[in-house]
């Protein structure tokens, strides 16, 4: 990937609370340009929270966040025009074709007719949203919906992603080609956070990883330093496994279940 190591996203600090549940406790993190930077964690531990407060979506209580050096919760920032998000709720327009949606998206970032049809028509065939292209969107599958969100992230051809489970319901298929493109992305001096529950999809992603734990970072640094609490090399150990050394044991599954001595009838 690049070697240009200014920061696309620089979070310091970062708290937000809800009443008296601190989502985030003092997080801080920093997304390079050239990278793609993964954001795990065990559900509740505050990944949307923290996507959401770099889509400006939610302001912080205290600390610091910049997108391309700009604070997202300035009203009027140009960070719509430096940074595509996919947001774990889409905010897709149900009444339009997927071609339509995009053109509306284009005519919003006040794109040349031309860039703009020549942008939608590649993202289209990318995406395979020609297979539902005269289908309204809210008749689409919970993937088809995860690529046209995809899809109108990219028309603008942003510097930064910053994507929140946008693997979810995806095809083997068109994970690996979502992968592929964001690796050429970052390659092309980009820069993704993106938060999964799909280890092995970010372990082949990834070139830096942080995970968060009730609020706060546990872990954060290049994917190959990641290590076991006793400080041991992971020494070829799986980013699934890693995730395990660092997690709190699960219960064993209720004794109660399966035991049968015949096979139901």
């Amino acid at each position: 990937m690049s070697t240009d190591t200014t920061s696309a996203i620089e979070v310091d600090g970062l708290t937000v609370r809800f009443d008296e549940l601190v989502a985030l406790d003092r997080v801080s993190l920093s997304v390079p340009f050239g990278s793609v930077s993964g954001l795990l964690g065990r559900n509740g531990a505050g990944k949307s929270t923290c996507i959401n407060v770099l889509s400006g979506l939610l302001f912080p209580d205290d600390g610091r966040v910049r997108v391309c050096s700009v604070d997202p919760s300035v009203p009027g920032s140009a960070l719509a025009h430096c940074a595509g998000y996919v947001l774990s709720r889409d905010a897709l327009f149900d009444y339009l074709t997927a071609h339509e949606f995009l053109t509306f998206v284009g005519a919003a970032f006040e794109l040349p007719s031309n860039v703009a049809s020549e942008r939608i028509s590649s993202l289209m065939e990318f995406f395979e949203l020609h297979e539902v292209e005269d289908t309204l969107v809210r008749d689409y599958s919970t993937g088809y919906r995860k690529r046209l969100a995809m899809a109108a992230a990219l028309v603008q051809n942003p510097r930064v992603l910053i994507l929140d489970e946008p693997f979810e319901a995806l095809d083997p298929s068109m994970v690996a080609r979502l992968q592929q493109l964001l690796r050429a992305f970052a390659d092309r001096g980009g820069a993704v956070l993106v938060s999964s529950h799909l280890l092995g999809v970010l372990q082949d992603l990834c070139n830096h990883v942080f995970v968060l734990d009730h609020g706060r970072i546990r872990f954060g640094g290049p994917i190959g330093a990641a290590r076991p609490p006793d400080g041991e090399t992971g020494g070829g150990r799986s980013l699934g496994e890693f995730f395990a050394a660092i997690d709190a044991p699960a219960p064993p599954p209720p004794a109660w279940l399966g035991g049968w001595k015949n096979p139901p009838p």
